[in-house]
């Protein structure tokens, strides 16, 4: 092994003997090597030869060591060769046959021995476009899914049949066909830019899978760009939003398991299926999934894994068991026989410790910790002592005592925070997942909050006593001179302290109101916002739904000219009726604030900013079909220009963006709306 120290970039173990992750470069120093640096797909074939596609020159025949042994280069005039030299499929027959795909959407036969290609373009019926997909039905015939359709292609009669996305409910889902795999029972499964489709051919049948945002267990996205028939028979879908499973359908419902979902890890877009000889599904070269017990594990450049990106549905498995995934950057060769993965325990240690602004010094040595009043609030930094995996370690934290749930981070997010904790004893717990999908016996901290003097029961009991003592007091010295007066003067003491107490509620009242439309005036939502912003933050941290703060702002259109027509009086009446409209629209949970002349302010508390369009768009109705009567009994029609924006604007934003940002974007999209011709929102 070789143990190499890095500037900035940490320390690195190489060890050849246990190297699984090999990379195929070109290079010009390399007579034998590729001859082009992007491989876009390659195919292992059954005599054990590798066919490199490239992005320019054709195809690279390999030796299962890498050497090129052969090789295939275009010349779109000569009809037995390449027409293209960018190779966009592979695929190869039972017999042998191999069928390649060019960039300019021609489709090669090359029979098994044979150096001459046969041709299929457009002109034959092909669907137009790049080929993406290449899938041998074992008769003799191909199915091909290109950028606009799909087709049957029957070798030994040239004879081309071909199926389109339309309007109709019964064609394909989608324009593109992205990814075609075979059943056992001849069904074809169909990945779109779409949606999913099971095509039955003998009866011509379509069945459309597609996403459903309101059900966790549909489809995670309509971009299907890799499928997987496992050799348990069941149908591995990889999407924009993510892999998963096909549970059940039953020709109208399906059910899928989400693989992000039963593993534990954040979704991420799914664009290379394939299983290995030991059962594990592979998306891309950077996940392996085992689908027995439902764990993950990551792969990054310590393992080997150094091409930053990897072609759509580039994904291939030589005779031997090696995986194969093309690159920009040339040819990734995978060995899972080779990835040897202990289950010892990493241990997780505190880097940083902070009560407040403080920081502590001993962090990875404490075993416990004491909060001291006046503060109530720490925050903890941790890693785990595990070089090989430090880009691709999962944690999760817990305080035991405050949280009900583990959280899940990634290794970029190694820390946790807590604030206005009440006093008690808590336990900081974090593990970090080790590599066979377990976790790691967890740091433990122990977090004592001790009570401030006034919170003690010594400090409470004394005081109930002295205010007891007090309370007597009073009473008896109120007694002895009470019977001095007269219960008329009680009476009329009694009657002007209630007086009092209404009118300072009405002088309060009326400081938070505004006089005209009675609605809230801003010195209302300044001085009640803040409770709002808190709650929201918190329930975000929480991951809760309908956890936005909806800031709506409308303003009438062409209000001035109310007031220039018909008098101030009559632009009062259209206000007050405003006011009214809102009180109808919205909840009474929600904050109807006056905000300057014609503006109103709405603040939609706790819903999910998903509804902000049909929010503002019920409004801009209820103002559009409200006919205003002025005080002389005229009759008019006027509209609403609304902007909205949502507190906060991302979930890492939450008590850091002040709310009055928030009103400056409304107000924005508010002007927007005016510039589009108002009676609209934005």
């Amino acid at each position: 092994a070789v143990w190499v120290g890095s500037w900035g970039e940490g320390l690195a173990v190489h060890d050849p003997s246990t190297r699984a992750f090999r990379t195929l470069r070109f290079s010009p120093s390399r007579p034998n090597g590729l001859t082009h640096a992007s491989v876009v797909r390659a195919l292992a074939l059954r005599d054990g030869r590798i066919f490199a596609g490239t992005n320019g020159n054709g195809i690279d025949v390999l030796d299962a060591n890498g050497t090129r042994i052969d090789e295939f280069r275009p010349n779109a005039s000569d009809r037995g060769a390449l027409s293209d030299g960018a190779i966009t499929c592979l695929a190869e027959e039972s017999d042998g046959t191999v069928w390649v795909a060019t960039l300019d959407g021609s489709l090669h036969r090359l029979p098994r021995g044979a150096h001459r290609f046969e041709r299929f373009t457009v002109a034959d019926g092909l669907p137009g476009g790049p080929i993406r997909t290449i899938a041998p039905a074992g008769d003799g015939s191909v199915w091909v899914g290109a950028a606009y359709g799909m087709s049957r292609v029957d070798a030994r009669t040239r004879a081309v049949a071909t199926w389109r996305h339309s309007s109709d409910a019964s064609s394909l889902s989608g324009t593109a066909v992205e990814s075609i795999v075979i059943t056992r029972d001849g069904l074809l499964w169909i990945g779109t830019d779409g949606g999913l489709d099971r095509f039955d051919p003998k009866r011509g049948v379509i069945a459309r899978l597609r996403h459903d945002p309101a059900r966790p267990d549909s489809l995670p996205d309509n971009w299907v760009p890799d499928l997987m028939l496992a050799r348990d028979g069941r149908l591995w879908a990889g999407t924009q939003g993510g892999a998963a499973v096909l549970t059940s359908f039953d020709d109208t419902r399906a059910a899928f398991d989400i693989v992000s979902t039963r593993v534990g890890i954040a979704p991420a877009p799914a664009e290379e299926l394939i299983e290995d000889d030991r059962g594990f599904v592979w998306i891309g070269p950077r996940l392996r999934i085992d689908p027995k017990r439902w764990t993950a594990e990551q792969f990054g450049p310590a393992d080997g894994c150094t091409f930053r990106n990897f072609f759509i549905a580039s994904r291939a498995k030589t005779i031997d068991g090696r995986l194969l995934f093309g690159s920009p950057e040339g040819l990734l060769i995978v060995d899972p026989s080779r990835i040897e993965r202990t289950n010892a325990d990493v241990p997780v240690v505190a880097t940083s410790i902070r009560i407040g602004s403080r920081s502590l010094a001993g962090a990875p040595l404490r075993k416990s910790l004491t909060i001291a009043p006046p503060a109530r609030s720490f925050a903890i930094d941790f890693a785990a002592l595990d070089l090989a995996r430090a880009d691709t370690l999962r944690y999760r934290w817990q305080l035991a005592g405050f949280d009900r749930d583990w959280t899940l981070v990634d290794g970029a997010h190694r820390s946790a925070a807590f604030t206005r904790l009440a006093p008690g004893s808590y336990e900081m717990r974090i593990e970090a997942a080790t590599p066979r999908g377990g976790w790691s016996q967890p740091l433990r901290i122990a977090i004592a909050v001790p009570p401030a003097w006034y919170e003690t029961i010594a400090f409470r009991i004394a005081a109930a006593i002295a205010i007891a003592l007090l309370l007597y007091l009073a009473y008896r010295v109120r007694v002895a001179r009470l019977r001095a007066r007269s219960e008329e003067l009680e009476r009329l003491v009694a009657v002007r302290t209630r007086e009092l107490a209404t009118a300072y509620e009405r002088i309060e009242e009326a400081s938070l109101t505004d006089p005209l439309t009675q609605l809230r005036n801003r010195r209302y939502l300044e001085q009640t916002i803040g409770a709002d912003l808190e709650l929201v933050a918190r329930r975000q941290r929480d991951g809760e739904s309908d956890a936005d703060l909806l800031f709506i702002l409308l303003d009438l259109d062409h209000f001035k000219s109310v007031n220039d027509t018909h008098g101030h009086a009559a632009g009062d009446a259209v206000l007050v009726q405003i006011a009214a409209l809102l009180r109808a629209t919205f909840r009474s949970s929600d904050s109807l604030v006056r905000w300057g002349g014609e503006e109103f302010l709405v603040v939609v508390r706790f819903v999910d900013r998903a509804r902000a369009s049909e929010l503002a768009e019920k409004l801009r109705v209820a103002i559009e079909a409200h006919a205003f009567e002025l005080p002389d009994g005229t009759i008019l029609r006027r509209t609403g220009s609304i902007g909205w924006a949502a507190w906060p604007f991302g979930a890492d934003d939450a008590m850091t963006e002040r709310w009055e940002t928030v009103v400056d974007a409304a107000d924005t999209a508010l002007y927007a709306a005016k510039r589009n011709g108002r009676n609209a929102w934005a």
